[in-house]
């Protein structure tokens, strides 16, 4: 076998590798682009270049320039298709916009091909940043009112500035606002929560702001509503102020003719302040004296039915007197008796109506028109006052001429002395007068005004309204609770906003 060793002539074998890269040399300059600091509010972008040069003898496809390895989306490459053609000694610039979201600083890199060419890019950015503390929890009774706060951090080197904030539920509502909090400060949103029902009551407050990247910014909100100690009042319903009926009989010989008919309609008459409801004080007085002749010489609401009638016959039983046919003389004279360690002591009411009747055979008095005014100057300054006639106007017994002038006026009931029957007229002296104000119920604490409750036999009845003045309940709507109906009114204390 013969071995031949020498020298190939022609040269050494040649580097393959740079035979493949001959044509697909570029450059790439500068190796880094350091953005300046930019104010997101302010500038909000800026652009730097690149340059891609072509250093081969064949066109070269530029790819890589546009893929920003990192950087969460703060570089883009807008302007350049991502295959890049450049011609032999040929440079293409290549543009890059950096657009930060928020405050903080970013760092990126490009790698371009062919080779592997390597550019960093870095950058930062100022602007306001908002964060906010959880608020502290709240606990707030039904139809109370409560207040908190969350505090508001700008952790950003710009000033943060609101120009809005909403909730989206009624029962929380925004009473204070920040127009501006500093760089590295801190301050507070007040809020105050009135809850419509009990239980977690949830919503969200919208914060808006020039926070670049949460311009609207929605915060959880959370509170609890409970039921606070309830007070409950009952009444039966009665269309009336207080009333102070005084029966005034002449009590001449002819009285005890009276006396049949006046029993049988005293039931009567009772019956019907009863039914009604109405807050009465009932006496009634003979002509003979302008003092009961028992103690204590009236009777009320809370008495039995029976006594109330025996009462109204007191005055048919009393002899006659110096004040026979002068029967408002009498009245004059007897209801200043009212005050304490008088005769008649606890009858009138300075808050109820005066309510007068009348029983007489004789023709008005002559000095009609002064008693009247001069007994109206008794009634309270807010109070209804009547004059009610039981006369002869069926001519059986004198002369009933000029009692109108006293009836008419002041709304009075004129009843027929001379009829046989009187339950009927008496029945009509127990109506209310046209015409009465609003029903009132006086309130015995001070309530949480959203925690009224009103209830008529059993059924929640709305046509009330609150009077927070007179602390009072008033039923003036079209539609009221039927006469003595019981009423039933809830609320929760006042106080308990407070604790």
């Amino acid at each position: 076998m013969l071995w031949l060793l020498g020298c190939d002539p022609l040269g050494p074998f040649p580097d393959w590798s740079e035979t493949v890269a001959v044509g697909e040399r570029i450059a790439v300059s500068p190796g880094e682009l350091n953005f300046p600091t930019i104010s997101v509010n302010g500038q909000r972008e800026t652009r730097l270049s690149f340059r891609v040069t072509n250093l081969g003898g064949e066109p070269v496809t530029v790819t890589g320039h546009d893929e920003v390895l990192g950087g969460g989306g703060t570089w883009t490459v807008p302007d350049q298709p991502p295959l890049l053609a450049v011609d032999p000694d040929q440079s293409v610039d290549v543009e890059v916009l950096f657009a930060p979201p928020s405050e903080g600083s970013w760092t990126a890199e490009l790698v371009v091909q062919p080779g592997d060419e390597r550019i960093g890019l870095a950058g930062a950015a100022t602007a306001p940043v908002l964060e906010v503390e959880d608020a502290d929890s709240i606990a707030v009774v039904l139809g109370c009112t409560g207040g908190f706060e969350l505090t508001l951090h700008n952790s950003g080197s710009e000033a943060l500035d609101f120009d809005a904030a909403r909730v989206t539920s009624d029962e929380f509502r925004v009473v204070d606002l920040p127009d501006s909090v500093g760089p590295g400060a801190a301050d507070t949103v007040g809020l105050t929560f009135t809850p419509a029902s009990g239980g977690t009551r949830d919503a969200s407050l919208v914060l808006v702001s020039n926070d670049p990247l949460w311009p609207e910014l929605a915060v959880s909100l959370s509170a609890l509503a409970y039921e606070g100690a309830r007070v409950s009042e009952e009444f039966r319903y009665a269309p009336s102020n207080p009333t102070d009926v005084l029966f005034l009989v002449d009590t001449a010989a002819s009285s005890m003719v009276w006396y049949e008919p006046a029993e049988n309609a005293a039931a009567t008459f009772v019956d019907a302040l009863r039914s009604a409801n109405v807050d009465y004080h009932v006496s009634s007085l003979g002509s003979g004296s302008p003092c009961p002749t028992t103690t204590p010489g009236w009777t009320d609401r809370y008495d039995t039915a029976v006594r109330s009638e025996s009462v109204v016959m007191r005055g048919f039983e009393a002899p006659g007197g110096a004040w026979d046919h002068d029967l408002l003389d009498l009245a004059l004279t007897a209801l200043p008796y009212s005050e304490p360690g008088e005769c008649f002591e606890g009858f009138r009411r300075a808050d109820a109506d005066l309510h007068l009747v009348v029983v007489s055979e004789a023709e008005a008095p002559d000095d009609l028109s002064a008693d009247l005014v001069e007994l109206a100057g008794l009634a309270a300054e807010d109070a209804g006052f009547r004059v009610s006639t039981v006369v002869g106007l069926g001519g059986c017994a004198g002369d009933a001429d000029g009692w109108a002038a006293a009836t008419d006026p002041t709304g009075g009931v004129e009843v027929d002395l001379c009829a046989q029957d009187w339950t009927a007229g008496f029945a009509e002296l127990a109506d209310l007068p046209a015409g009465y104000d609003p029903v009132w119920y006086p309130l015995a604490e001070v309530p949480v005004p959203g925690s009224i409750e009103v209830r008529v036999e059993g059924q929640v009845f709305d046509e009330w309204s609150w009077d927070p003045v007179e602390n009072v309940v008033r039923f003036d709507g079209e539609a009221v609770p039927a006469l003595g109906a019981e009423v039933e009114i809830t609320y929760v204390l006042a106080v308990a906003c407070t604790e």
